[in-house]
């Protein structure tokens, strides 16, 4: 399986695992066979007894840059802050910030308003 994207290799081992669970090979000899433990097989297995196939897919996870506020974001959220009395502190501001839906942490939220002026 070399020179495939790791994300495709994951899946391919699975359904492999899955062809030989079901010509009959037990888990503990899928899992000698693939490289993986038994828990792992048993996992797979599992899965696609409740969704098959497509419960092996891979999952598009939590991958790249986590998501920032722009400046015209950051006005809106201090403008907000200051009409619910929640601007003279940064977790009053974030309590705003995460009521309007945005999920970031204090130190995130402190960097982006620092950096656009807007907190000391």
């Amino acid at each position: 399986m070399p020179g495939l994207p790791p994300t495709l290799r994951r899946h391919e081992r699975r359904q492999a695992a899955i062809r030989l669970l079901v010509e009959g090979t037990s888990q503990s000899a899928v899992a000698r066979v693939l490289g993986v433990s038994r828990e792992a097989v048993r996992r797979w297995h599992d899965a696609y007894k409740l969704g098959g196939l497509a419960a092996l897919a891979p999952s598009p996870g939590k991958r790249g840059p986590k998501p920032e506020l722009s400046e015209a974001q950051c006005r809106e959220l201090m403008s907000a802050a200051a009409g619910q009395d929640a601007a003279d502190t940064l977790s009053g501001v974030l309590r705003v910030a995460r009521g309007m839906g945005w999920q970031l942490s204090r130190s995130a939220l402190r960097r982006r308003l620092v950096e656009f002026g807007l907190w000391p």
